[in-house]
């Protein structure tokens, strides 16, 4: 189980980065996905960028990494690297149920942040965590079917009874809307895309949300804007715009541009 897992090198790690990765050859839906995008990208090396980008501007935090045990992921990654077994087909249902074994596990025992590999942290993250708040979200105002993305999830380990709370209510939802036949013939199959973005709305019960705190549920959401905390850049974008962002998304074909975006970092 997770809780015998043990790590080394935990000597001043302040925050725990929760990663999750699927090797694209292991799910032909992302294969799919990678092979519609403008530029072809090397996930591997997406993975590996942030891992190193991490361990350069945040050595006090740690990476761990969940994946299978078809995935191929070198020995000298700067994350601790724990495998389960499960189907890589389903990738969105399985992150899912990790983050819920995560919080139940021994190993929330920092503050985390669950975080999409192609993401690029530019922020104090400490300075978030400083707000007295469960769960943190980022937030997309013209989005009225999925405002919150999956990819930027911030928890209080300091609330760990509330955080355990949401993300085993979560894990519920996901699995009560996978079995709706009307939500599958829409997005196909919620088990393989799509499923944690619409849980994390159905969740909020779909409610209007402010920035800051809100009260739902009795969980404290902190509510985070997506146009700082969860951005994508497009290439017209200037370096003073590029680097104002607290955390960049780097989705679909952005994805190819990640060494030239660290650049400006």
């Amino acid at each position: 189980t997770l809780n015998d897992i043990k790590f080394t090198n935990l000597k001043n790690k302040k925050i725990n980065i929760f990663l999750f990765f699927v090797d694209v050859n292991n799910s032909s839906y992302l294969e799919k996905r990678k092979n519609f995008s403008k530029n072809i990208y090397d996930e591997y090396k997406i993975l590996y960028n942030f891992c190193n980008h991490i361990k350069n501007k945040y050595s006090d935090h740690q990476i761990i990494l969940f994946t299978d045990f078809s995935s191929v992921i070198k020995k000298n990654i700067n994350a601790h690297i724990v495998r389960f077994n499960f189907n890589s087909k389903y990738p969105m249902y399985n992150r899912n149920r990790l983050m819920k074994i995560y919080v139940n596990s021994n190993k929330f025992d920092q503050n985390t942040i669950f975080l999409d590999f192609d993401t690029i942290l530019n922020l104090d993250t400490k300075k978030i965590f400083n707000n007295d708040f469960d769960i943190g979200l980022t937030f997309r105002k013209n989005d009225k079917l999925m405002p919150i993305n999956e990819g930027v999830i911030f928890a209080n380990a300091q609330n760990k009874e509330r955080v355990i709370i949401y993300f085993n209510k979560l894990n519920d939802i996901y699995r009560y809307l996978s079995k709706d036949k009307i939500i599958n013939m829409i997005f196909d199959n919620i088990l393989i895309w799509r499923g944690g973005q619409l849980s994390l709305s159905a969740f909020l019960q779909w409610k209007k949300l402010y920035l800051g705190h809100n009260y739902i549920n009795k969980i404290n959401f902190l509510i985070l804007d997506s146009h700082y905390y969860n951005f994508t850049p497009i290439k017209s974008i200037s370096h003073e715009e590029l680097i104002s962002k607290k955390i960049l998304h780097l989705k679909g074909w952005v994805k190819g541009y990640q060494d030239k975006i660290l650049d400006h970092l």
